[in-house]
């Protein structure tokens, strides 16, 4: 779907595109808990038996790529790209001087960056409209109450499908944005051995810095399980979900906003599952025992 999406652009954003996201895939890292040794995360868990959920109320930040927006803005964002574009791709080439070469071609990527931004700019109005309407989206999602549905599915996975006990992390006060606070927070008379503390730290639309980008739709969290006698951070991992599918920002503001809706709703399932698969299921591979065998 990328791909179909990428080739409904000109050459000059489809170049781009490709060449950025061979940057970014360059970048991936893998998840800490992956490369653990097994006897040591097989440590942490054995020693953890009730473990209390808590999600921070602090509000995420909010990223969202915005196309651009009339003949000025394609002019503007078209230089850019066009400048860009070069250089990008000089510095990826195995060839020698491949970077030089881009900084020399630059100016005259910009120039007809600048005049294709012009022609391929989305109508100003349009994208104020689209704005207006997933502003309007995004309160209805946080009427939903997601996040009290999120507590409770990471409970009810936690308690079906592993040997621990879940419970929802009750704070005293709705202003704890702190861990340490929440700790002091919790009455003493409850046998919890471990909080798992989730901030949901961004939300909002990823994309490519072009003139009219395809984009996803994404939330990113933050987890912690940590150890409540020392307060000590025994698990610590970053979590994503994105949109199968990528789309305008026009296109996701079709019909109220409802496929936003729908996508931000549907990361509830996939994040609490992968949050429990993580955390407390699965094992790392130790390969070196595995080749000696």
């Amino acid at each position: 779907m990328i791909y179909l999406n990428c080739l409904k652009q000109a050459p000059l954003v489809l170049t781009a595109w490709l060449v950025v996201a061979l940057v970014m895939a360059g970048c991936a890292q893998t998840p800490a808990i992956y490369t653990m040794q097994p006897e040591a995360l097989e440590a942490i868990r054995s020693e953890i038996s009730t473990i209390g959920v808590y999600i921070s109320p602090e509000l995420p930040e909010t990223e969202v790529m915005l196309p651009a927006k009339g003949v000025w803005g394609g002019l503007k964002r078209g230089i850019v790209v066009g400048a860009s574009l070069p250089i990008m791709i000089g510095f990826a080439s195995p060839l020698p001087g491949g970077t030089v070469l881009g900084v020399l071609i630059a100016p005259l990527g910009a120039v007809i960056g600048g005049i294709y931004g012009i022609f391929t700019a989305v109508p100003a109005e349009e994208v104020e409209h689209a704005e207006v309407v997933l502003v309007i989206a995004a309160e209805q999602i946080k009427q939903r109450k997601l996040r009290d549905a999120f507590i409770k599915r990471v409970i009810d996975l936690g308690n079906t499908q592993t040997e621990l006990t879940f419970v929802e992390w009750q704070a005293a006060s709705a202003s704890v944005d702190t861990h340490n606070q929440a700790l002091l927070s919790y009455p003493q008379k409850e046998k919890i051995d471990a909080l798992l503390n989730i901030q949901v730290q961004k939300v909002g639309l990823h994309g490519i810095y072009t003139i009219d980008p395809p984009t996803d739709t994404f939330v990113q969290i933050h987890v912690e399980l940590i150890r409540l006698k020392d307060d000590t951070i025994l698990l610590d991992e970053h979590f994503t979900c994105a949109s199968d599918e990528e789309r305008t920002y026009q296109d996701w503001a079709d019909q109220g906003g409802s496929d936003v809706i729908h996508e931000f709703r549907d990361c509830v399932p996939e994040l609490t599952e992968k949050i429990i698969d993580d955390f407390f299921m699965v094992y790392p591979i130790n390969w070196n025992d595995d080749f000696q065998n």
